[in-house]
């Protein structure tokens, strides 16, 4: 009979410990599946807009399809901030603050400052060509979302790295993903 008592709060505690073993087991693989499915969607939507200033560099695009195309290259940067913040928000705080897309998707719609730097830039569609100096600071943000894409490839180009960390990913972009307008501006001026 006092085998038994012993037995019983044994296997009770095995029990237990093997239930929560299981579910710490189980939350680890979900956070591991999240991170990898924000690599895929940021890696990928950076390379959405990558795609659209290269359109944008090598054509000349009619007046009528420019605002267009500015739009969708617009549309894409957010996409990329907003990928990136949610990610800050629900998998990983510890990622660093990004402002390079929305301050990029800023750009394409005019830049004016005084002070350090005086700046007085136009919306890119509206006269309904892109310039020289319009095109040089597609080309700075465009080098700028290639180096991000850069840091998150694997071995085999065209995918990103799943086995790529948070601090990996950090250290790789602080940089780049902390520019704001101005900076964007002085590195291609």
């Amino acid at each position: 009979m006092k085998r038994k008592r012993v037995y019983l709060p044994v296997i009770l505690l095995f029990l237990c410990l093997s239930f929560f073993t299981f579910k710490y087991v189980q939350s680890v693989q979900e956070d591991r599946s999240d991170w990898r499915s924000f690599l895929n969607r940021f890696y990928y939507s950076v390379d959405d807009a990558i795609f659209e200033l290269d359109y944008l560099l090598s054509k000349d695009i009619s007046e009528d399809r420019l605002g267009d195309r500015i739009r969708e290259l617009e549309r894409d940067l957010l996409k990329s901030q907003y990928i990136y913040e949610n990610a800050k928000s629900y998998i990983d705080s510890s990622l660093y603050g990004s402002f390079l897309f929305e301050e990029a998707a800023g750009i394409l719609y005019g830049l004016q400052s005084s002070g350090t730097v005086d700046v007085d830039l136009a919306r890119f569609d509206q006269d309904g060509r892109l310039d020289a100096d319009e095109k040089k600071l597609l080309t700075t943000i465009r080098e700028d979302l290639d180096e991000i894409r850069e840091e998150m490839h694997a071995n085999e180009p065209g995918k990103p790295n799943p086995d790529l960390t948070v601090e990996q990913l950090n250290e790789g972009t602080k940089f780049i993903l902390s520019k704001n307008r101005l900076d964007i501006y002085r590195d291609t001026f």
